[in-house]
């Protein structure tokens, strides 16, 4: 008997569309009043705890009003979906600093931190700064340049809008088990080698 993998679509909530998600808005959370004024309130205690964001665990961020919310998310993107668009954060009466404060206390209840890039950044800015999108070893959310579809090293990904751009800037999604699933469909020789192992180069 052989051993090698036989591909096979896969079904559920992950296996979604665009032209579906349009037609409804339970991918999308707003958050309450009472869920924006308990981030503004944690953000207080943070600084009287006094350590850099960096140091802080889940333990020190408790969530009273918003645990359910985050108990949510957390399953949406294990089980669910795989993606939520949470709206409501009240960027207009926090700094920037104290956004990404908010927005790191939030993140500790879904998963744990790990560094963006070769500097070994936790959390960086996604603003064009004039790199060169022709160097190859430059980020190209530091620049102006359109991005593809791609997939970034680590489970769980996040963004944080602190102002929109004056043009450009949106930010798309697709599903990678549609995506699968249509290779499938399409060149079933070709979902095969999704399973296979990846030999990285230096």
């Amino acid at each position: 008997m052989s051993d090698r993998h036989v591909p096979t679509p896969i079904r559920g909530p992950a296996a979604w569309r665009g032209s579906e998600l349009v037609t409804t808005d339970e991918w999308i959370y707003q958050l309450s009043s009472a869920e924006t004024a308990e981030i503004e309130r944690l953000v207080a205690a943070l600084h009287r705890v006094g350590r850099p964001r960096e140091q802080l665990t889940r333990d020190d961020v408790p969530l009273d009003v918003l645990a359910p919310a985050a108990r949510m998310w957390r399953d949406t993107l294990a089980r669910g979906r795989g993606f939520v668009l949470v709206r409501g954060l009240p960027i207009d009466r926090l700094s920037d600093a104290d956004a990404a404060l908010a927005y790191w206390a939030l993140g500790l209840h879904l998963g744990t931190p790990v560094p963006q890039n070769f500097q070994g950044e936790l959390l960086t800015d996604v603003r064009d700064v004039g790199a060169d999108p022709t160097d190859p070893s430059t980020r190209l959310y530091k620049t102006r340049a359109e991005q593809d579809f791609h997939t970034d090293g680590a489970d769980v990904i996040g963004l944080l809008c602190l102002r929109t751009a004056k043009r450009g800037g949106e930010s798309r999604i697709v599903s990678s088990v549609t995506v699968y699933n249509e290779i499938l469909q399409r060149q079933p020789e070709l979902a095969a080698l999704l399973f296979r192992d990846v030999e990285q180069t230096p």
